[in-house]
């Protein structure tokens, strides 16, 4: 079976540019390094979901499926809404399956899975006859603590350390965020 995801939105982040000069003790008033700062930001979050090699931030994501699947990728957790499953009937004709025929539930911080009332409806032959769109990652208030911590250890030290390779981060990041580490 195969799957297609897509991965959308447009990305807030949870710890603003007022936010991070603060932590780096930077003049709010100072604007000429609100770029370098903005994509210092950026990095720190990429770096945060690079290693526990799962979205952080709340995005859109699609699933196009050949059948109606019931887990779903830890590398996507965590699952937070199923918005919609729409699927490709017997006659190819699209159609929109009914809330009340599936539940989305958490197994752990990694896994989820959705489980189907008895009775789906017989699917087109095609690799996407099923496709489900929901939200992935935590809502901006849900993040961990410990995450945004590490986040913010990662600011410091992109800030402090700005001519060091991009690979060369602070061990105590990594440490906050093992536990949300899928191994």
């Amino acid at each position: 079976m195969s799957k297609h995801y897509t991965i959308s939105g447009n990305i807030t982040y949870p710890i603003t540019l007022d936010q991070a000069k603060k932590q780096l003790k930077i003049d709010p008033l100072v604007d000429h390094e609100n770029d370098r700062i903005t994509e210092i930001i950026a990095e720190a979050f990429g770096y945060a979901k690079d290693y526990l090699e799962r979205i952080i931030i709340e995005q859109d994501i699609v699933i196009e499926t050949s059948s109606f699947i019931s887990e779903v990728e830890s590398e996507f957790s965590p699952i937070n809404a199923i918005t919609s499953i729409e699927y490709k009937d017997e006659n190819g004709a699209t159609q929109t399956l009914d809330v009340a025929l599936y539940q989305l539930y958490s197994k752990n911080m990694y896994d989820s899975y959705l489980h189907y009332e008895p009775d789906l409806p017989d699917l087109l032959y095609d690799d996407r006859a099923v496709k489900i769109t929901g939200k992935v990652g935590y809502k901006v208030g849900e993040i961990p603590k410990r995450i945004l911590s590490a986040v913010n250890l990662v600011i410091g030290y992109l800030d402090k350390h700005r001519d060091d390779s991009p690979d060369q981060k602070e061990r105590a990041s990594q440490t906050l965020l093992r536990p949300y580490k899928q191994w």
